[in-house]
């Protein structure tokens, strides 16, 4: 199926080739196969139960439910040499809510893309760049860019760029230039750029193990995160990866903090139907660091700020080829954020005792794609939000999306 292959290239779900210093577990997220350019148009109707879920059901007493209808074209394409490999994608859309929300535009366009690049100058250095922006309402869990839905429509972007230096055939250096961030309505936009560097020496054919250290400079801190791992590829199917460490944070106003630091992850082709693929993350995040508390009965919204926030992210997804004409995808991620070090609150919480305090979310996601002809498809998906948080009431909530639609591949 044409858009079978799309939708692994947007995704990212590569597998592991278990072959050189580089790439070990497919570290740089390429596509292993060339496919040419394949396009995807579709048109689905689905309902939200939920459409404004951080402060409505606190604002209203209820939430706000709204049938949408939404279109979009995607392309993308992949391409492999002898010393390069190229994938791509992008995607345009808009969004349009039948019935009228508060606080939400009736047409909302949406877009993305994103582009992988590797490029060995020589059989000893190699040039990877690894770009992705996306404008519309939902998170990016797995990058964690957005924590929950945003009633604002936001831009957001990471950039990833470095050069690696095989030194001899078990050790190489690796050095890069990120840049990652968002850009929000509200005035919550954040920007940060990192300098990170890694040593990597190959044990084995299958195993390399890693020291990595990164330099994040943001807005309002500086962090500094230290850790050692192993990528191994136990076969050509089968990729890990994991890191462990510290990282420390030095607010501008506040206390600084250090904090273990974990990142595991598993990419798995069990067959050629079925793909799989799982992620862990913990950390410092000195961004979204103010919880919304409250909104008083007039809208006004109340926030508590704090120095800095720890979050726990865990993810998988999965993708399966049931036979020519039915594939099945899926996917689950649960992101908990422990805010400390509390520094300001807005003047309606002012005396209230307030102290460190944390949310959670989960997210699960299911569908299927259903082929008519070649190129003509039936799609339909669910998917189910629940956030909670012990102190802040307009992030209990929980949400529910269901949508069916038709798209056509070529």
């Amino acid at each position: 199926m044409k858009l079978t292959k799309l939708s692994l290239i947007a995704c990212g779900l590569t597998l592991a080739n278990g072959q050189g210093l580089y790439n070990i577990s497919n570290l740089y997220a390429l596509d292993e196969e060339s496919s040419p350019i394949s396009y995807t148009m579709g048109v689905r109707y689905g309902n939200d139960d939920n459409v404004t879920p951080i402060g409505s059901e606190s604002a209203n007493g209820n939430s706000e439910s709204a049938s949408y209808v939404s279109a979009d074209i995607s392309a993308g394409f992949s391409h492999n040499e002898s010393n390069y490999s190229l994938s791509a994608y992008a995607r345009a859309g808009v969004i349009h809510y039948i019935d009228e929300i508060d606080g939400v535009d009736s047409s909302n366009p949406v877009f993305g893309g994103g582009l992988n690049f590797s490029y060995s100058f020589n059989d000893r250095i190699r040039f990877n760049t690894r770009n992705y922006v996306n404008y519309g309402f939902e998170p990016d869990y797995e990058r964690g860019i957005a924590n929950d839905r945003r009633s604002e429509l936001y831009t957001a972007y990471q950039s990833n760029n470095d050069i690696g230096v095989r030194w001899s055939e078990r050790f190489a250096t690796v050095h890069g230039v990120g840049l990652f961030g968002a850009d929000y309505g509200d005035g919550g936009s954040f920007h940060s750029t990192s300098l990170y560097n890694q040593l990597r020496y190959r044990m084995s054919p299958r195993t390399v193990l890693t020291g990595d250290y990164a330099y994040r400079i943001n807005e309002n801190s500086d962090m500094h995160t230290y850790s050692v791992g192993m990528e191994h590829s136990f076969t050509e199917r089968t990729g890990f990866g994991a890191k462990v460490g510290a990282q420390s944070i030095s607010p501008d106003s506040g206390e600084s903090s250090t904090s273990p630091y974990v990142h595991a992850s598993l990419n798995h082709k069990v067959n050629q139907q079925f793909s799989v693929s799982g992620y862990v993350n913990y950390g410092l995040d000195d961004n979204f660091t103010s919880l919304l508390y409250s909104i008083d009965d007039d809208g006004s919204r109340n926030y508590a700020r704090y120095s800095s926030r720890k979050n726990l992210r865990i993810g998988m997804r999965a993708n399966y080829i049931v036979s020519e004409r039915m594939e099945l995808f899926g996917g689950v991620a649960i992101v908990n954020s422990d805010y400390q070090d509390l520094q300001s609150v807005s003047s309606s919480l002012t005396g209230m005792g307030i102290d460190d305090s944390s949310a959670m979310i989960y997210n699960l996601n299911i569908g299927f794609r259903y082929g008519l002809t070649n190129t003509l498809s039936i799609v339909g998906s669910y998917n189910y939000s629940k956030s909670s948080s012990d102190e802040a009431d307009p992030y209990d909530y929980s949400r529910n999306r269901y949508s069916l639609g038709v798209e056509a591949a070529f």
